[in-house]
């Protein structure tokens, strides 16, 4: 299946006072059944077209979002998801699919406030999974907030960024001001080699793999940063 070009409005709806149905799919596969099920079933969609999330300048076309995380964290953390929807999230009505490895307590911090939000388990959802999400725009739509029986579980064990402990986010934060492992060493008044077997234990609770294409210290960087200083949207 080719990828889609962005889509405009075509359909009209109960929901087109509002204007369209923003779609941001980390899955050129997924965007076209998506985007067709979702109009099928009369909601105006316009799709934004690209793998990596919107920056600060993008505009949603209206007060409602479907957001299709990558299935990668590292992917999520690339290219921007985490901090775009954490934004996001406190200034949309969303529906947001992922897996529960990128789904922090953190992120689901606007849970409860007056937009909706209803979180989708990628790993559980079946064939039928458009269907799902369509119809979970609709409860998003009129505020609910529903988070799957799943994700809410796995967010009962402290996992990514929430596992970490003070000192080991007292850490990551100096990694991300672009200390070195020395420089770490002389303001936590430790070894180097305590500094390094500090950073491997958050590599592993952030689960960023050692492989010789990835650049672990980068990926850990952006995501302190994308939940310390989500990037702005305008509202």
């Amino acid at each position: 299946m080719t990828e889609m070009p962005a889509i405009a409005t075509t359909t009209t709806s109960a929901t087109s006072s509002r204007g369209a149905l923003d779609v941001l799919c980390a899955e050129p596969l997924l965007r076209a059944p998506l985007v067709d099920r979702l109009e099928t079933d009369g909601h105006p969609v316009r799709l934004h077209d690209g793998d990596g999330a919107p920056d600060g300048s993008w505009e949603p076309a209206s007060g409602l979002a479907v957001v299709v995380f990558p299935p990668s964290t590292i992917d999520a953390v690339r290219h921007g998801w985490m901090s775009f929807v954490k934004h996001m999230v406190d200034h949309l009505s969303l529906v947001l699919v992922a897996c529960a490895g990128t789904v922090s307590d953190s992120l689901l911090s606007g849970a409860g406030r007056s937009q909706g939000l209803v979180v989708l388990d990628r790993d559980a959802l079946d064939e039928d999974w458009a269907t799902a999400i369509s119809a979970s725009v609709t409860r998003a739509a009129s505020g609910v907030t529903e988070i799957a029986p799943t994700i809410a579980t796995a967010r009962s064990v402290a996992t990514g960024l929430d596992a970490l402990t003070p000192n080991e986010r007292t850490i990551l934060r100096l990694i991300s001001e672009g200390l070195s492992n020395a420089a770490i060493a002389q303001v936590q008044f430790v070894g180097e080699r305590t500094v390094e077997s500090h950073i491997r234990r958050i590599y592993a609770k952030l689960e960023l793999p050692d492989t010789p294409t990835v650049q672990r210290r980068v990926l850990a960087t952006l995501l302190y940063l994308g939940e310390q200083r989500p990037q702005p949207i305008a509202e």
